[in-house]
C-alpha cells in the first residue's frame, strides 16, 4: 500500500486485503496506462471542477503534476487533501466526502 496511502499502518489486516482485492479487480488503471492519448486544456468548464491532489501522492506526484493539471482546467478550484496518498479514500474518506460535497454545493 506503500504508493497509495500515506497511513497503510491504520488499516487491518482485513482492510488491507479488500483495498488490495479491489486494486487487483480494477480494469480502468490498465486503460489508462495503455492509452497514448493526451488530454487538451479546457476553453471553459462545463461545470464547477475541483482538482483535489493527495498531499502525498507517490504515483502522481504534485510537484510534477499538479501544475500541469491547473493548465488543463483553469479555472478550477484546486486544493490539497492533507496528509493523504494516492487513493485518499483508504487515509481519510472522510476529508473525500467533505471535498465532494464542498463541490456539489458551489453548483
Amino acid at each position: 500500500m506503500r504508493l497509495n496511502a500515506a497511513h497503510g499502518d491504520r488499516l487491518t489486516a482485513t482492510e488491507m486485503v479488500a483495498r488490495a482485492d479491489d486494486l487487483l479487480q480494477c480494469d480502468v488503471g490498465q486503460d489508462l496506462l495503455r492509452t497514448d492519448e493526451a488530454l487538451a486544456p479546457f476553453a471553459s468548464l462545463p461545470c464547477p471542477i475541483t482538482l483535489a491532489w493527495s498531499q502525498h501522492d507517490r504515483v502522481l506526484p504534485m510537484r510534477s503534476h499538479g501544475e500541469r493539471a491547473k493548465t488543463l482546467m483553469p479555472g478550477a478550484r484546486f486544493v490539497v487533501l492533507g496528509d493523504v496518498g494516492h487513493v485518499p479514500m483508504f487515509d481519510a474518506p472522510d476529508l473525500v466526502a467533505r471535498t465532494l460535497l464542498e463541490t456539489t454545493a458551489r453548483a
